[in-house]
């Protein structure tokens, strides 16, 4: 139930509360780059929390063991963070778009 909510409930809410409440304005170009070290400082910091706790968020985290288990490769790490990354910056691409034409629609 908890990671239903902490991955599926709060995003969707976070964005239809985006959508509805939040006072549109002007965006910065440099906020996708900027978003997407998100999951770029997480890995790195789940990697860095292995070496002193032995434990990993995610399975798809864990480039030690083999799949399905782990991911099975820093390559794979950093293929799949890779994805993610493109994934945030196309996500906040999006958001700048209706951002963008919700702030001309108002004025």
């Amino acid at each position: 139930m908890a990671s239903n909510l902490l991955h599926y409930i709060t995003p969707s809410a976070a964005i239809i509360c985006w959508l509805l409440f939040e006072e549109k304005s002007p965006c910065e170009l440099s906020y996708p780059i900027l978003r997407a070290t998100y999951p770029l400082a997480y890995a790195a910091l789940a990697v860095i929390r292995r070496s002193f706790t032995g434990f990993y968020p995610y399975w798809f985290l864990d480039p030690a063991d083999k799949y399905p288990q782990g991911i099975g490769s820093f390559a794979n790490l950093f293929i799949f963070i890779s994805v993610v990354s493109v994934a945030f910056v196309l996500a906040v691409i999006l958001m700048i778009v209706i951002n963008h034409l919700s702030f001309h629609k108002k004025r």
